[in-house]
């Protein structure tokens, strides 16, 4: 048997986001199609990591935040409907994740269900364990009332709990309802195993129809099952609060096989139910699938159409998996999906909505941070960029904008926005524009540069301050002379006499951006897996001296490679400690790190980012064997060679295992550690330096059987 050879491949944990606040953003996104017209709806500065929104019969728009904020939005301003308190955790992946309005609501029944991470055991809401046996949240989905204009916090109905959310990631946390008047919920795979089988893409738990993970689920809006769901009868049990025995097939299952079903969304144009789910892949392939009640679509098994397994459950390959109707590969595949590696929202396009040639199927991809549209209809190997800069999308969908209909998505750019892409039929004119600088003291020189030029326009501007122009150019400056908070606008009117919408940008003079600093830790600190990191950070402002700690808010972002996880927001505090993280896997140990990033925002809406990178304290680890050198490891479910040294994290757990193994027709097995230790598996919490582990091996002969020998 040749020794084993390792291939490190980039993980991706699906919801993997970076969150970059800038001082002044850009009010009016543009890079889309000649004829639509991007626009910021809901800004930054009313927002921290929108999830999911949704809209009331009223119109009012309900978002709901990361940290357990359910916000309601009416246009101009927006205001708190709920807050989730203590009730969440929020950290990593975790948080409240989707939102879904009854159909009923107007007539009988006043509900919004939403899909959560409960703290279950009161810890810190945005530090909450991972991987624990005993105190790990759960996902749940709840169903509130609305009453006097709010969600009633004490009206929580629980329809679904106890979803594992062991690993922090994978929750999905999807909640729609169909046209068949149901509500259904997608669930990932919680990114390890609650049991056994491990990690990543050895993580088999969606495979395992007795739990509620890595499935589409389908209930009443009262949290019963409806009697057409695909398993009932004989076999079958409820599993709304938790999991079943196993070899018992959960009623709640509308389908199974995914990993991070992230987002699903119905076809609107259909007559019955037609549903497509957004599943984020491991490290191959993105997949768009189409939902059939009882079908299994493929994961651990499978990646898309690929191969990811084929031991456990996957031994032997399951019969009748269903491919994805659309895949696409991960990182510099080529045009459009350069470095693109984690779907995110899709949207059907409503009828009449967009032209002809925009009516089929659109989807984000988080990590490129574009929106690509394909039919909606087979054959579906057609693909197409709609915007190549909507940032870093979590949801979308289709809502009211006037007497037509718009998409609307959310995005983590800039800390958190909820835009609009509109189609004005009567104009390709785009006025989306810039102000550069867009502060400092006065006199101030500001250079406006239209994003879209459009040949023969003219451009209307107006400064804010009662003084307008019109130029035929795409640019123009102007000097204030006093000091305020100016709204420019711009409008263009083409030579036809067709008129864009409105853009803005803010302008403020006589305001200078604070400056922000992080004290603790110091720029060379190091962590252990476990260690309680210690946080600083201080601000000053020109105008205002000394920044008080509601005006520092602060992010710890989890490296991974070349992709990033949220792991955790602190809000209006100057200083605040959590617990350092393990890595995702064994692989990751090489290429994680932590980052802080500290956001210092005065009185004037002005901003300052700095941040500060934390890396873990790595150990080589080195396993050894003897009397034969050749021998073949497994750590945390990763094939090691002996005496080739990998690298852990000071304080990690290490669980190896020394199996059985052939070298040059020779067998081998394990005997003992080399202090005498008889566990085959064991583990080891990394040292804080560089260490070698030696297992005693011992040759031998397979047992073998021989037939008697049978004589007359």
């Amino acid at each position: 048997m040749s020794r084993w050879i390792i291939i490190v491949v980039l993980i991706f944990s699906g919801f993997s986001a970076q969150f970059v606040q800038q001082a002044n953003p850009d009010l009016s996104p543009s890079a889309v199609p000649a004829g639509f017209t991007q626009t910021v709806v809901v800004p930054a500065s009313s927002l921290d990591a929108p999830t999911a929104f949704t809209w009331l019969p009223s119109g009012e728009m309900l978002i709901t935040q990361q940290n357990g904020q359910l916000l309601g939005w009416n246009g101009t301003s927006t205001r708190t409907v709920m807050s989730l308190g203590n009730r969440v955790c929020y950290d990593f992946e975790r948080g409240l994740l989707g939102i879904a309005v009854d159909p009923q609501f107007t007539t009988s029944r006043p509900y919004v269900y939403v899909y959560y991470t409960f703290n279950k055991f009161n810890q810190t809401s945005n530090n909450c364990p991972r991987q624990s046996t005993t105190v790990n949240p759960v996902n749940r989905v709840s169903r509130f009332t609305w009453s006097n204009n709010v969600l009633d916090i004490n009206s929580e109905s629980v329809l679904i709990d106890n979803i594992g959310s062991y690993n922090g990631n994978h929750n999905a946390g999807d909640v729609a309802f169909g046209k068949d008047g149901k509500l259904y919920v997608s669930v990932g795979d919680g990114g390890c195993d609650y049991l056994d089988s491990g990690c990543g893409g050895s993580n088999d738990a969606s495979r395992e129809q007795h739990t509620l993970l890595g499935k589409i689920l389908r209930i009443n809006p009262d949290g019963t099952i409806p009697s057409d769901n695909p398993f009932i009868g004989s076999g079958t049990a409820r599993c709304n609060t938790g999991s079943v025995a196993s070899g018992t097939i959960c009623q709640e299952t509308w389908a199974w096989g995914f990993r991070n079903p992230y987002r699903m969304t119905f076809d609107p144009n259909a007559s019955g139910v037609r549903l497509f789910v957004n599943d984020v892949g491991q490290n191959v392939r993105e997949e768009i699938d189409e939902v059939v009640a009882g079908k299994d679509y493929g994961w651990n098994c499978r990646e898309g159409t690929r191969v990811n397994n084929s031991t456990g459950p996957c031994s032997p390959t399951p019969a009748n998996m269903v491919d994805p109707i659309y895949e696409y590969s991960h990182g510099n595949a080529g045009a459009p999906f350069t470095n693109c590696n984690s779907i995110t929202g899709g949207a059907f396009v409503p009828a009449n909505t967009f032209p002809s040639n925009y009516s089929g199927y659109m989807f984000g991809d988080y990590v490129c941070g574009k929106i690509f549209m394909i039919s909606a209809q087979a054959p579906y190997n057609s693909v197409l960029t709609f915007s190549d800069d909507p940032g870093s999308v979590t949801h979308m969908a289709f809502g009211p904008n006037g007497g037509r209909q718009a998409l609307f998505y959310a995005t983590y750019a800039n800390g958190g926005e909820i835009r609009r892409i509109s189609y004005d039929g009567s104009s390709s004119l785009n006025s989306a524009f810039t102000a550069n600088p867009s502060f400092g003291a006065a006199p101030l020189a500001v250079t406006f540069t239209a994003s879209n030029p459009s040949s023969g326009a003219s451009y209307l501007w107006n400064f804010g301050n009662g003084t307008s122009r019109e130029t035929s150019t795409a640019s123009t400056s102007y000097t204030y002379n006093s000091n305020g908070t100016y709204t420019a606008t711009l409008y263009l009117r083409g030579s036809n006499g067709d008129l864009s919408n409105v853009s803005q940008a803010l302008v403020r003079v006589g305001a200078t951006a604070p400056n922000a600093s992080i004290t603790q830790p110091n720029s060379n600190a190091q962590f252990a897996v476990g260690q309680t990191i210690q946080v600083r950070g201080q601000a000053s402002d020109a105008e205002q001296g000394q920044l008080p700690s509601s005006a520092l808010s602060w992010k710890v972002i989890l490296h991974h490679d070349t992709h990033t996880h949220p792991y955790l927001t602190q809000p209006t505090t100057n200083s605040f400690s959590f617990t350092a993280p393990a890595p995702e896997d064994l692989l990751a140990a090489s290429n994680s790190y932590l980052e802080l990033e500290l956001t210092a925002t005065d009185s004037s809406g002005l901003s300052h980012v700095v941040t500060q990178t934390i890396q873990p304290h790595k150990v080589d680890v080195t396993l050894a064997s003897t009397p034969n050198a050749n021998a073949n490891f497994v750590v945390n479910n990763d094939p090691i060679e002996a005496d080739a040294p990998f690298v852990s994290w000071e304080n990690y757990s290490l669980r190896v295992t020394a199996p059985v193994y052939i070298d040059n027709n020779r067998w081998w097995r394990f005997v003992r550690w080399s202090d005498d230790n008889t566990s085959n598996p064991r583990t080891f919490i990394t040292p804080a330096s560089a260490t070698t582990y030696t297992v005693v091996y011992e040759e031998f002969t397979p047992y073998q059987l021989y037939l008697p020998i049978v004589r007359k």
